[in-house]
């Protein structure tokens, strides 16, 4: 038997009543799914990250560049996809409750983390933006937990710079302990200095002293300054509430269950009439 379009429109003509009947059952099936599926809203933040080099206070005056480079998207795309911010957020929203998981079985810690994953998504732009969307029955939640996204990685960023400089201060600060007796203010450093002018070697003992004294207030500054509102990534669309719905698609999804359903019937209604056909022509 060959199968052409006239086999084809037979078959849907014989097979009309069945067709409808499965339609109607289809329909109505997938019509109740998608209306008892939760609505869901999407909120998204579009940010460029910054260079290190542009908000560290060390090297910030002294580097023209503000925008960062390939590696900093990388960079900012998987601290915003890290587990670090993850376990943050979850904990803050209490998602483990949201989502309905007991975090004291190993299984539901795993699936919850998944399922926040599955809600996040994080990108870069054709324009070399990075944008941050969060999926959530609740438009509000949404737009909050992308914008604290944002400010983690914020945290991140300004806490890696933040160690280095602390390790600079605790090294300054030592060698003026134990070289130099502990001298912290201006005024006694240049008393030093006077007493040490007296001696032939001095003046070179005079400035690794004011040098080292140098290097432990700007390191105190730096410090002050790194602790202060810095933003290492410039959000040029903050997250806010959308209460458009974003899923389910119902008519999208009824539509797609009816088709299938179609394809399906008609396929088996083929195959069905092939296999009538291959046992009448063996009776022959």
């Amino acid at each position: 038997m060959e199968i052409n379009i006239l086999t084809v429109l037979n078959i849907l003509n014989r097979g009309k009543k069945y067709f409808f009947i499965v339609f109607i059952c289809t329909f109505a099936v997938s019509t109740l799914i998608a209306f008892l599926l939760p609505v869901i809203y999407a909120s998204t933040a579009v940010l460029f990250p910054l260079s290190p080099k542009s908000y560290d206070p060390r090297t910030k005056f002294s580097y023209m560049e503000l925008y960062g480079s390939v590696e900093d998207v990388n960079r900012t795309v998987a601290l915003a996809e890290s587990g670090e911010i993850r376990d943050f957020l979850i904990s803050k929203y209490n998602l483990a409750e949201r989502y309905e998981y007991n975090t004291k079985k190993a299984s539901d810690v795993y699936y919850l983390r998944q399922e926040y994953q599955g809600n996040l998504d994080v990108k870069e732009t054709n324009k070399g933006a990075i944008s941050i969307t969060f999926y959530d029955k609740d438009a509000d939640t949404a737009a909050l937990i992308v914008n604290d996204v944002i400010a983690q990685i914020n945290v991140i960023n300004k806490s890696v710079i933040t160690d280095a400089i602390q390790r600079q201060f605790k090294t300054y600060q030592k060698v003026m302990i134990e070289k130099y007796n502990g001298l912290d203010s201006l005024a006694e450093i240049l008393n030093a200095i006077k007493s040490q002018s007296k001696s032939p070697s001095g003046e070179v003992t005079s400035m690794e002293m004011f040098h080292a004294f140098t290097r432990v207030k700007e390191a105190e500054v730096n410090l002050e300054a790194i602790q202060d509102d810095v933003q290492t990534v410039q959000v040029i669309e903050k997250a806010v509430p959308n209460w458009k719905k974003e899923k389910p698609k119902r008519m999208i999804l009824i539509a797609s269950a009816c088709l299938s359903t179609f394809i399906i019937t008609l396929l088996f209604l083929l195959i069905k009439d092939r296999k009538d056909f291959d046992e009448l022509e063996t009776r022959r």
